[in-house]
């Protein structure tokens, strides 16, 4: 993924998160109570989508050379 497309999708996660937050916000009544467990569960999974964007790959550590084929 190249930066440009990175930032983008970690904006939508940002904007689908508040939009999920506000709607649970909306959805407790009146009183404005907390979230509670469901709101921790959309930030762990804000957090996790947030990580799982932006995660570097592997470098390969396999020293063989997979387009070569042995011949005996």
């Amino acid at each position: 993924m190249t930066r440009t497309s990175k930032i983008l999708a970690t904006v939508g996660v940002i904007f689908v998160f508040m939009i999920l937050s506000a709607s649970l916000q909306m959805g407790s009544g009146p009183g404005g109570r907390n979230p509670g467990i469901i709101g921790l569960i959309f930030t762990f999974g804000l957090i996790a989508g947030i990580r799982a964007i932006w995660k570097k790959p592997k470098p390969n550590s396999n020293h063989e050379d997979k387009t070569s084929l042995k011949k005996d």
